[in-house]
Parts: structure tokens; C-alpha cells; sequence
């Protein structure tokens, strides 16, 4: 499993409602209706072949956790976003496992790529997506040569 965690300086509340907003819209929904949806959509993967994905919010607890299970015909994949309440703000994490739809090989592959080493680009990428939703909560200054919609990020994966 892949992790990583920011600090963001807002209330709980206020980076929840960001992250729900998010999902509601890309589910085409009500925020408040977002457990159980479902989408299908299509995707290139690392050798420009189209491959379709089906997404569905498995976990919804408010101020706490959202979780996306995203499938397609090799993987599934859970994204996990968290939040905990501090005094001073928000601790945000994400949580990327993966596992084989019918191999357990690409399940292996899952937890080998999950060790120290190996992990080093895949943790990059997930810090990268929570500074690109830091800087948008907290309202900094957007460059956007260095800072990537949350939408461009994820379509990285």
C-alpha cells in the first residue's frame, strides 16, 4: 500500500467539503448521494491502448474518509483519501492499493512496488496530487507551470 500525508492549514470541514465537491462533480451527482455511484469511463494505459475503468465510492464518512474503488479488466485499485482534524488544520493522506483481478501475480506486483525502494516515483505522484489540492484549498498562488489540476494529476496514473 502507498501513502502520503500533508498538512493543510483549514478546518476539517473546509477541505472535506473541496474533496467531496471534487467527486460530486465527477460523478455527476449530489455530494450527499455519493456512496454507491458508479462511472465508467475510458483510459490509455502505458502503451497508448484504450482500456475501459469503472469507478464506484465504496466509503463516504464525512470529514473522515472517501474511498474509490477503480476496476478495469487486470486491476483494482482502492484510493483512499483521510482526514484528521488538528488543532492548527487538516492532515490529509491518500492511500493507493492495487491487486490482480483474476492473477495473483499482479497482486504480488502490487505489494513489490509497494516496498521503500521501488515506491519512491509511485509516493511522489500521490504527494504530488495532495500539494495540487493544497494549494487550491488554501488558496495560494496557482503556477501553473508547476502545479497540476487535480484532474491532470490523477489522469497521470
Amino acid at each position: 500500500m502507498l501513502q502520503a500525508q500533508i498538512f493543510i492549514e483549514k478546518p476539517v470541514e473546509e477541505v472535506w467539503r473541496f474533496i467531496e465537491m471534487e467527486f460530486a462533480k465527477v460523478f455527476k451527482c449530489s455530494p450527499s448521494k455519493l456512496l454507491n455511484q458508479e462511472i465508467k469511463s475510458t483510459a490509455r494505459n502505458f502503451n497508448g491502448q484504450e482500456i475501459s475503468i469503472e469507478q464506484k465510492v465504496t466509503v463516504f464518512e464525512p470529514n473522515v474518509k472517501i474511498t474509490i474503488e477503480s476496476i478495469n479488466s487486470k486491476d483494482r485499485v482502492f484510493t483512499s483519501y483521510e482526514l484528521i482534524a488538528d488543532a492548527d488544520g487538516t492532515f490529509l493522506s491518500t492511500t493507493e492499493d492495487g491487486q490482480g483481478v483474476s492473477s495473483k501475480a499482479r497482486s504480488l506486483n502490487y505489494k513489490l512496488m509497494s516496498l521503500p525502494i521501488i515506491s519512491r516515483g509511485s509516493r511522489k505522484r500521490l504527494l504530488k496530487r495532495l500539494e495540487t489540492m493544497k494549494y487550491i484549498i488554501e488558496g495560494g498562488p496557482l503556477d501553473t507551470e508547476e502545479v497540476e489540476t487535480v484532474e491532470e494529476v490523477d489522469n497521470q496514473e
